[in-house]
């Protein structure tokens, strides 16, 4: 099996895999009424994805279709792509006779069931480590899984927090390193997302992440704070937007008022996120493919993933999350700050850019956007930061 390219991100596995996976006779997502409640049955499900089910109702003939699986991808006659599509979406393998296609196939289903669990359960970063004097928590989520968290009070008396959000496949210490210098101002409280840093449930990209926020808002409402700020990185803060906008248009935020969100190499939505690491692994694993066979590629395996996402956690609408359609609320409530490097191999700069245009067109409360150099995530360390940070979090939290 081919090692990953170094530059594509963990997320596009999750994509890949929701897509092929969704020929497996049983999701290794479980319904939203069972999965999230009961720990996984790995041995079970991993025999049953060795046996995954053909599909009586289409077969393929390969003559003149390449070797590599991707390339054949975009060779198939659009009525085969849809039947192998609505195959793959019924958690089905295309039944053929023919030895290539079968081989094609066994390699994409392959390759991908075996990323599939590490995917949807990051195990790359973690760590029990926790800012000494930190009160450890547990967050009860909405459908019953204890969420492990670090308060953090202030050095001096303060009724402001700030809570912090870390990006894909890492945990609350990471941002306690990069951020940790905020406590000698602001209350913290650092979270660890679903699915990271060896807890319960599964990875949903936002869709239940943004609902975990709200419990972990409303228990730092009952500590006795006045005011929030959220902080996130890639991921988080994705959440930080798309969460925070749900707060500050409901009814919590009169008595409880997010004052501002620092946003960290966001994606604006899933279906960018999704397609762009897509066509970097098409470039990968077939760079004969032409450019718009790529995109072409990408965008299918996206649609996919969302409609498998969707299936699995019961949301019809996954993309109602996504920061860019949440961004509009969020900036007409609270501050927002937006930092992302013009070099990021994984989030692309264009994404700043499509949330930057949002934001300015809808904002009513101070904005401040930053484009970097540098790595994905890697900005913290760069001179200023720090202090602009600082800044604009005094700021917010002193306005209105």
């Amino acid at each position: 099996m081919k090692h990953l390219h170094p530059l594509i991100s963990p997320l596009l596995l999750l994509c890949l895999t929701a897509w092929l996976c969704a020929c497996e006779p049983a999701a290794s997502h479980s319904s939203a009424a069972n999965s999230q409640n009961a720990p996984r049955d790995q041995t079970a499900t991993k025999k049953s994805l060795a046996t995954p089910q053909p599909s009586a109702t289409s077969s393929f003939l390969s003559a003149g279709l390449s070797d590599n699986p991707w390339e054949a991808l975009t060779q198939l006659p659009p009525e085969q792509l849809q039947a192998l599509r609505q195959a793959m979406l019924n958690r089905q393998l295309p039944a053929t006779e023919d030895a290539k296609m079968r081989r094609i196939q066994n390699y994409l289903f392959q390759f991908l069931r075996t990323s599939y669990y590490s995917m949807l359960n990051p195990g790359g970063a973690r760590s029990s480590k926790r800012p000494t004097g930190a009160q450890h928590i547990r967050l009860r989520s909405h459908d019953g899984l204890s969420l492990q968290a670090s308060y953090l009070p202030a050095a001096k008396k303060t009724h402001q927090a700030v809570i912090l959000l870390h990006g894909y496949a890492s945990n609350q210490s990471h941002t306690w390193v990069k951020y940790g210098h905020l406590s000698a101002e602001y209350n913290l409280l650092l979270l660890d997302l679903r699915g990271h840093n060896s807890q319960a449930g599964e990875v949903t990209l936002g869709v239940y992440e943004t609902r975990d926020l709200q419990v972990a808002i409303r228990w730092l409402q009952g500590q006795g704070q006045r005011a929030f700020a959220l902080l996130g990185e890639s991921l988080g803060a994705a959440v930080a937007i798309s969460g925070g906008a749900i707060w500050a248009s409901g009814p919590g935020q009169q008595s409880f008022p997010l004052k501002a969100v620092w946003s960290d190499a966001a994606y604006a939505d899933l279906r960018h996120a999704i397609a762009e690491r897509a066509a970097a692994r098409m470039a990968y694993e077939a760079p004969k493919l032409s450019p718009s066979q790529q995109q072409w590629t990408a965008t299918l395996i996206s649609d996919l993933c969302l409609s498998w996402l969707a299936r699995d956690t019961g949301v019809q609408d996954v993309e109602a999350v996504a920061p860019i359609r949440q961004l509009p609320a969020l900036v007409r409530h609270a501050s927002y700050a937006q930092v992302h490097s013009s070099e990021d191999a994984q989030t692309s700069y264009a994404n700043a850019q499509l949330l930057e245009s949002v934001a300015r067109a809808h904002a009513s409360q101070a904005l401040l956007f930053w484009a970097t150099t540098g790595e994905h995530v890697d900005s913290w360390h760069l001179k200023g930061y720090k202090p602009k940070l600082q800044d604009f979090l005094k700021q917010a939290f002193a306005g209105g």
